[in-house]
């Protein structure tokens, strides 16, 4: 909705799905992490069906997933991955389409997202 004079953005949804499985490996990501600052986030891709999905990780324990909205990139979550990393395994990805993820041409339906994070969190394990 929108008010005359409002900063507030629309059309972006913030989706944020927690899972409570530990990581059962430690990724290469993690091992260039710092000894001083385990938690600093660690910039990487990984490759689903075909396409290069860019992701920003940080922390251990429980997983957290961090989906950005339409026309936004993993940039929006740069103030909630420090907070939440001393706690949680916090990934932040940018979906297929945006970011420094690939852009295909696709048909891009909320069917493609979904079928995109189902194959990137198989692609880290989670």
């Amino acid at each position: 909705m929108f008010w005359k004079g409002s900063t507030m953005r629309s059309g972006f949804l913030f989706v944020t799905l927690a899972l409570s499985l530990a990581p059962s490996v430690i990724t290469a990501e993690e091992a260039i992490r710092s000894p001083k600052n385990p938690a600093a986030p660690v910039s990487a891709q990984v490759t689903v069906f075909g396409a290069k999905i860019h992701y920003v990780e940080a922390g251990n324990g429980p997983v957290v997933i961090l989906l950005h909205g339409l026309a936004d990139n993993v940039g929006v979550w740069d103030a909630t991955l420090p907070a939440l990393s001393p706690r949680y395994r916090v990934i932040a990805l940018d979906q297929i389409g945006f970011g420094k993820s690939d852009k295909p041409l696709l048909a891009y339906h909320p069917a493609t997202f979904v079928d995109f994070l189902r194959g990137f969190l198989d692609a880290l394990k989670i």
